[in-house]
């Protein structure tokens, strides 16, 4: 997590590591919010084509999972 001091509650626990997730959106912050791609590929068609791509650079994966660097910082994630 980001070394700034923001509250546990910031990342609520559906989007926490132990929640189900197959991707993890990364704010520009450093805070890294586990998600779902289906639910993110059915909300939009810009994640349907991101991964379609293969995952790039050297932050591309953690644990595993495909890392999506995002431009908006943690709290408005």
């Amino acid at each position: 997590m980001a070394s700034e001091s923001f509250s546990s509650e910031l990342v609520p626990p559906t989007f926490s590591a132990t929640s189900p997730a197959n991707c993890i959106l990364r704010s520009c912050d450093g805070w890294d919010f586990y998600a779902l791609r289906g639910i993110l590929i059915f909300a939009s068609d810009v994640f349907k084509d991101m991964f379609s791509l293969p995952p790039t650079g050297p932050n591309a994966e953690k644990d595993q999972l495909h890392v999506i660097n995002m431009t908006e910082n943690g709290r408005t994630l």
